[in-house]
């Protein structure tokens, strides 16, 4: 008896341990380090940074480095993969760029970073236009209950002095027309949805200098 229960523990035991060996974990997401977020680069030139990421099982770290000139990376001008944390950059003078960067162990990977923005500038410039603003809610293609919607979103400008203002446009139409909200300086706005439609919405970013941005065409369904 004293036998059967010492092979039950140690059988036990042995497949608890091989289980944990067998658990992998994704790597922590990586931390960026340069261009700061909402930072205005003198050269178009660029050195883009981030910090190691860490892995519990000790397995080897790559990193996806993607760098756009859009928050939802549609319009993609830069893709890294690899090993390295520093990647040199020669960029488009006067143009707003932002960047994110994921870890991998080659099974599991990472949540993305943060999304960090940056402008390049080769000369002098009075007004830099309002980076483009990013969807909070509801995410993009999500499916939400009906009835009231929250639309809200975020947005920054390089200069840190200016006011910004949005214009919010609603409806059916994959090219929304319908002005809901103008000048508002709310990022949220509340609009009343019907069952079983699709809805595609876009926000204007307009600075008190005259500079404007309009973001991209965002949608969602509802149940």
């Amino acid at each position: 008896m004293k036998k059967y229960i010492y092979i039950t523990i140690v059988a036990i035991l042995s497949v608890a341990c091989g289980e944990d060996t067998l658990t992998n974990k994704a790597p922590t997401t990586p931390n960026l380090s340069y261009p700061t977020d909402n930072l205005i680069c003198l050269e178009k030139q660029v050195n883009v940074r981030w910090d190691e990421a860490s892995d519990e099982n000790g397995d080897a770290i790559t990193y996806n480095l993607e760098v756009a000139t859009d928050p939802e990376f549609a319009q993609m001008v830069y893709e890294y993969s690899g090993s390295g944390t520093l990647q040199t950059l020669v960029l488009e003078n006067e143009i707003a760029y932002y960047w994110r960067v994921q870890a991998t162990d080659g099974q599991e990977v990472s949540e993305y970073s943060p999304i960090f923005r940056f402008y390049t500038e080769g000369t002098a410039v009075q007004n830099h236009l309002p980076f483009a603003p990013i969807a909070s809610s509801p995410e993009l293609g999500a499916i939400v209950d009906s009835g009231v919607v929250v639309l809200e979103w975020s947005a920054s400008d390089p200069d840190n002095e200016d006011t910004l203002l949005y214009d919010v446009y609603f409806g059916t139409s994959n090219n929304p027309t319908s002005k809901i909200e103008e000048n508002s300086s709310s990022t949220t706005k509340t609009v009343n949805t019907l069952s079983s439609e699709s809805y595609y919405w876009k926000v204007v970013v307009k600075d008190n200098n005259g500079g404007e941005t309009v973001g991209q065409i965002w949608n969602f369904e509802t149940n």
